[in-house]
């Protein structure tokens, strides 16, 4: 095994551990309890399980697929990162939320001091796998690296509006949600793991762009689907709808282009 793959398992080895001990902590202290009483149990959003999936899936990718498909190894990447830095946001937010939501009567799985440092866990975790996945991605030299100006504006442009798009909309369709803590808990949970990680692509190779982009875009359809009670008051569909809308026609766009840079390659030679 070459020095680069070993340090691709190593990397994604480590994101696996950083999401399981996400995961870990996001259900303790009664795991079994917290998935039969999800909504009453705990505040983190029921598409935490899907985003901590798709992480996971993508870092068993990252350690198992050979050196030879570097597209799929690079697309892992991307997913991993994103779904990563999500779990770290939702960390970040929940350690600062435990105790208002005990507050508003809620009676959850533990004491809020548990809560808290349990909180801090998961976005530790997160924040490890995501800094592994980016790191897997420059030792790949997947990135940075130099794109053409065709290939990079759409994706920095799409990131941009998803960066301010997601927290400015969400306020706006509840007055409830325009204070600085809540505008800065979307931005960690939502407009920073999708809109910056799409900017940042705009210097990536094709295959880790289409990771983030169906990455993000999962994600919001999973917001779409099971909104927040906690982290946007059931709201946000519309906003995440849109969102979803957009990153689709980011990743169809990739893909079109793709088709036509192998339609436009000269064949390949003829041998004998």
């Amino acid at each position: 095994m070459s020095g680069t793959a070993t340090t691709r398992r190593l990397l994604g080895l480590t994101q696996l551990v950083g999401l399981a001990t996400a995961g870990w902590s996001l259900l303790a202290p009664g795991p079994a309890a917290v998935l039969r009483d999800w909504s009453g149990l705990t505040i983190y959003p029921a598409w935490t399980v899907l985003v901590l999936a798709m992480g996971t899936v993508a870092a068993v990718v990252t350690v198992a697929t050979p050196a030879l498909h570097r597209a799929a190894v690079a697309a892992a990447g991307g997913v991993t990162g994103v779904c990563a830095a999500q779990v770290a946001g939702l960390g970040a937010w929940a350690h600062r939320h435990w105790e208002p939501a005990f507050g508003m009567g809620g009676g959850y799985a533990g004491d809020p001091p548990r809560l808290e440092q349990l909180a801090l866990l998961v976005a530790a975790g997160g924040a490890v796998a995501a800094v592994a996945a980016v790191a897997q991605l420059v030792v790949a030299s997947e990135w940075p690296r130099s794109t053409p100006r065709a290939a990079r504006a759409p994706r920095v442009v799409v990131g941009l509006v998803v960066l301010g798009g997601v927290p400015a909309g969400l306020a706006a369709l509840d007055a409830g949600l325009a204070d600085r803590t809540s505008l800065g808990a979307f931005a960690l949970v939502h407009g920073v793991p999708w809109g910056l990680a799409c900017v940042a692509v705009g210097w990536a190779a094709r295959a880790a762009a289409l990771g983030v982009l169906a990455a993000a875009a999962a994600g919001a359809g999973a917001a779409v689907v099971a909104p927040s009670a906690a982290l946007t008051h059931g709201q946000g569909e519309p906003v995440f709808a849109a969102v979803v809308v957009l990153l689709v026609l980011a990743v169809l766009l990739e893909v079109g282009r793709g088709r036509r840079r192998r339609a436009s390659a000269p064949p390949a030679p003829r041998v004998g």
